[in-house]
Protein backbone atom coordinates (compact mmCIF):
# COMPACT_ATOMS: atom_id res chain seq x y z
CA UNK A 1 0.00 0.00 0.00
CA UNK A 2 1.11 3.88 -0.64
CA UNK A 3 1.19 5.74 1.70
CA UNK A 4 1.16 9.34 0.79
CA UNK A 5 3.44 11.94 2.27
CA UNK A 6 2.92 15.30 3.24
CA UNK A 7 4.88 17.80 2.37
CA UNK A 8 5.41 21.39 3.75
CA UNK A 9 7.26 24.97 3.45
CA UNK A 10 7.69 27.18 6.15
CA UNK A 11 9.66 29.73 7.76
CA UNK A 12 12.81 28.26 9.25
CA UNK A 13 12.85 29.03 13.89
CA UNK A 14 15.96 28.16 16.01
CA UNK A 15 14.63 24.67 17.09
CA UNK A 16 15.57 24.10 12.75
CA UNK A 17 19.44 24.87 13.14
CA UNK A 18 20.39 21.17 14.02
CA UNK A 19 18.37 19.62 11.05
CA UNK A 20 19.49 21.97 8.76
CA UNK A 21 22.82 21.27 9.36
CA UNK A 22 22.92 18.05 9.62
CA UNK A 23 21.26 17.99 6.35
CA UNK A 24 23.56 19.88 4.33
CA UNK A 25 26.45 18.01 3.59
CA UNK A 26 28.60 21.20 2.55
CA UNK A 27 28.30 21.67 6.53
CA UNK A 28 31.09 18.61 7.07
CA UNK A 29 33.44 19.81 4.37
CA UNK A 30 33.16 23.58 5.08
CA UNK A 31 32.47 25.01 9.11
CA UNK A 32 31.69 28.25 7.50
CA UNK A 33 28.77 26.96 5.91
CA UNK A 34 27.21 26.09 9.45
CA UNK A 35 28.12 29.43 10.55
CA UNK A 36 26.16 30.75 7.76
CA UNK A 37 23.11 28.77 8.36
CA UNK A 38 22.85 29.83 11.62
CA UNK A 39 22.99 33.62 10.75
CA UNK A 40 20.85 33.11 8.10
CA UNK A 41 18.08 31.40 10.52
CA UNK A 42 18.96 34.11 13.16
CA UNK A 43 17.98 36.78 10.51
CA UNK A 44 14.61 35.13 9.75
CA UNK A 45 15.87 34.96 5.86
CA UNK A 46 16.00 30.93 5.74
CA UNK A 47 12.92 28.82 4.72
CA UNK A 48 11.92 25.20 5.45
CA UNK A 49 11.20 22.13 3.20
CA UNK A 50 9.69 18.97 5.38
CA UNK A 51 8.39 15.82 4.53
CA UNK A 52 6.30 14.60 6.78
CA UNK A 53 7.42 16.60 9.72
CA UNK A 54 11.18 15.54 8.58
CA UNK A 55 13.76 18.60 7.58
CA UNK A 56 14.23 17.39 3.75
CA UNK A 57 15.82 21.08 2.49
CA UNK A 58 16.00 24.71 2.77
CA UNK A 59 15.99 28.17 1.18
CA UNK A 60 17.92 31.10 1.74
CA UNK A 61 16.42 34.44 0.64
CA UNK A 62 18.31 37.62 1.35
CA UNK A 63 17.86 41.74 -0.01
CA UNK A 64 21.59 42.23 -0.46
CA UNK A 65 21.42 42.06 -4.10
CA UNK A 66 21.13 46.08 -5.02
CA UNK A 67 18.07 45.76 -2.62
CA UNK A 68 15.92 42.97 -4.48
CA UNK A 69 15.35 39.54 -3.59
CA UNK A 70 18.45 37.07 -4.09
CA UNK A 71 17.66 33.06 -3.41
CA UNK A 72 21.33 32.73 -2.40
CA UNK A 73 21.18 29.03 -1.67
CA UNK A 74 18.46 26.01 -2.18
CA UNK A 75 19.81 22.66 -0.70
CA UNK A 76 17.43 19.54 -0.97
CA UNK A 77 18.70 16.18 0.64
CA UNK A 78 20.06 13.64 -2.35
CA UNK A 79 17.34 11.16 -1.22
CA UNK A 80 14.77 13.78 -1.79
CA UNK A 81 15.59 15.36 -5.29
CA UNK A 82 13.72 15.01 -8.29
CA UNK A 83 10.56 15.16 -5.85
CA UNK A 84 8.88 18.55 -5.98
CA UNK A 85 11.29 19.81 -2.98
CA UNK A 86 13.24 22.65 -5.01
CA UNK A 87 10.43 23.52 -7.29
CA UNK A 88 8.33 24.20 -3.98
CA UNK A 89 11.50 25.84 -2.03
CA UNK A 90 11.35 28.65 -5.26
CA UNK A 91 7.69 29.35 -5.22
CA UNK A 92 8.12 30.04 -1.43
CA UNK A 93 10.73 32.51 -2.48
CA UNK A 94 8.41 33.83 -5.22
CA UNK A 95 5.93 34.22 -3.01
CA UNK A 96 7.59 35.67 0.01
CA UNK A 97 10.20 37.92 -2.04
CA UNK A 98 9.19 41.74 -0.73
CA UNK A 99 10.25 43.26 -4.50
CA UNK A 100 9.32 42.80 -7.76
CA UNK A 101 12.43 41.36 -9.07
CA UNK A 102 14.28 38.07 -7.70
CA UNK A 103 17.10 37.16 -8.59
CA UNK A 104 19.83 33.89 -8.31
CA UNK A 105 22.65 32.12 -9.35
CA UNK A 106 24.47 28.61 -10.01
CA UNK A 107 27.70 27.44 -10.98
CA UNK A 108 27.75 26.23 -15.15
CA UNK A 109 28.83 22.79 -13.58
CA UNK A 110 25.21 22.34 -11.61
CA UNK A 111 23.45 20.61 -14.40
CA UNK A 112 20.33 19.91 -11.84
CA UNK A 113 19.94 23.50 -10.63
CA UNK A 114 19.86 25.22 -14.06
CA UNK A 115 17.35 22.54 -15.07
CA UNK A 116 15.48 23.35 -12.08
CA UNK A 117 15.49 26.77 -12.72
CA UNK A 118 14.80 26.12 -16.71
CA UNK A 119 11.64 24.40 -15.24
Amino acid sequence: MEVDTVMCIREGIPDDIDALIALDHVTRLDPHRADYIADALHKGNIFVAECDGTVVGYGVLTYHFYGNGMMELIYVARDYRRSGFGRSLIGYAESCCKTPKLFTSTNLTNKPMQLLLEG
